[in-house]
């Protein structure tokens, strides 16, 4: 933690089955001050459509590459970057915290949701938990492509500051753990407790 000199691997499979992965080493994205190489997510609607791999970052962003279905997926990083590919999709200045990690992608009618933890993840010897307000939680910006720009329920960039004020969660006293059921509001996605 606190360190950006990760990697972003690829291991393929033709059956998924233990022992059959081939690891093809990293696909090559530099090392770089403003992003850590963690939590990649691929998204791709259709076969001929571009890939959208999304990675970062355990510090401020959130970072995607657009890939075409001919880029080599075991080596596009060096490419990518040096062709400024490399795009800045979400910024996490807004909740008083500098950590966002774990993006994900899912398309709900024709809009595109971008779903990430941001805040305090780690309880500490020293310090507990983060205040309230800063606690890790699940927060969701959307946008009308994959590659944004994405905006908040309330219409700001999630890239400006005062952007992502909507979390994904339970009140404060309910807490589960797992995966639970999405269900839509206006055009926005709630928890629903089993």
């Amino acid at each position: 933690m606190n360190l950006q000199n990760s990697s972003i691997g690829v291991a393929t499979s033709l059956s998924l089955e233990p022992g059959s992965w081939q690891d093809h080493g990293s696909i090559g994205l530099p090392l770089s001050n403003r992003y850590n190489l963690i939590d990649p997510f691929v998204y791709q609607e259709t076969p001929e459509s571009p890939i959208y791999f999304t990675f970062g970052s355990y510090w401020e962003d959130i970072f995607q590459v657009e890939l075409l279905p001919d880029d080599d997926m075991k080596n596009f990083g060096n490419w990518a970057a040096g062709h400024e590919r490399i795009t800045n999709i979400v910024r996490n200045y807004t909740e008083g915290v500098t950590i966002v990690e774990g993006a994900i992608m899912h398309k709900h009618d024709s809009l595109y949701y971008i779903f990430y933890s941001v805040g305090n993840c780690c309880h500490t010897l020293t310090g507990g938990l983060g205040p309230e307000d800063q606690v890790y939680h699940v927060v969701v910006c959307r946008s009308g492509a994959p590659n944004g720009p994405f905006y908040d329920r309330d219409g700001k960039s999630c890239l400006d500051e005062n952007g992502v004020r909507p979390s994904v969660g339970y009140e404060k006293e309910q807490f589960f753990f797992g995966y639970n059921y999405l269900d839509w509001e206006d055009g926005w996605p709630v928890v629903v407790a089993a």
